[in-house]
């Protein structure tokens, strides 16, 4: 009797391992690991996956990066390994090496990402240009990969940035999208040497200082640099673009002192 009670559990255990046993086996037999791997753009955007857009912001410039993500279904690999993809010219009205360099996309070794080198541009004198530039590229099957799922990808691509709110011709002179960005660049300085202020101005007006005031009221030209931030905003940002310019002359550009902002 004793022993029969001893059994009972060990073949109960037996049955149960290789119960477990066959159906991890089973489950195994859904992925082929000699099959080839999947990849696709991988944009995390679950209403438009095949579309994005890219622009430069109110911070502006000449060049945008925009690394394209691509996600592979499958196992890493030891080896370092490419990922064609091809440009669907008749969809494309954007020109490469005139609105965008691309380079190659690899899959690093032991990864499961990897990114498409992509770069949008601004020819010179095309800063006011406000045509939106289609791509569509599409991965391509090859010894490594086999396209999947969000195998097409549009970026529609924006180049002209307009002027802000913010923006009073007595306090920059008149607008362009170049002396925009500069105002950006140097203010972006205004983090490293005056951290808890820069917080401060980002928490009441915004990033790209385009949120409402802190009476809830859309902002009026040259509030932001009027207000309780004026003396960093003219120490820090507005002494240093005019000096820049003073040493640096730009065509179109005629940065006025602070001095003369009530005058």
């Amino acid at each position: 009797m004793i022993r029969k009670n001893i059994l009972q559990p060990i073949v109960a255990l037996f049955i149960i391992t290789a119960f477990l046993f066959t159906a991890c086996e089973e489950d195994l037999q859904f992925y082929d690991v000699s099959q080839t791997d999947g990849i696709y753009f991988n944009t995390l955007d679950e209403e438009t996956p095949d579309s994005l857009y890219a622009s430069f912001g109110p911070e502006g410039g000449t060049e945008l990066s925009f690394p394209l993500p691509l996600q592979m279904l499958g196992t890493p690999k030891l080896a370092e390994r490419s990922i064609k993809y091809s440009i669907d010219t008749e969809r494309t009205t954007a020109v490469e090496g005139i609105n965008y360099t691309i380079g190659e996309a690899v899959m690093n070794a032991g990864s499961v990402q990897a990114q498409l080198p992509l770069t949008f541009m601004v020819p010179p004198g095309m800063e006011e240009d406000d045509t939106i530039y289609d791509l569509v590229l599409i991965l391509e099957e090859n010894e490594y990969f086999l396209p999947m799922m969000s195998d097409t990808l549009k970026i529609s691509f924006y180049g002209l940035v307009g002027q802000p709110d913010f923006w009073a011709d007595r306090i920059f002179g008149p607008y362009s999208p170049g002396l925009l960005g500069k105002f950006f660049e140097v203010f972006r300085t205004i983090e490293n040497e005056l951290p808890t202020i820069y917080a401060d101005i980002i928490r009441d007006y915004g990033y790209y200082i385009d949120e409402d005031n802190i009476n809830g009221d859309g902002i009026y030209p040259g509030e932001p640099f009027y207000g309780f931030y004026k003396k960093v905003f003219v120490n820090y940002v507005f002494l240093e673009m005019y000096q820049y310019f003073q040493d640096n002359p730009t065509e179109g550009v005629d940065f006025p002192h602070p001095n003369t902002w009530d005058n």
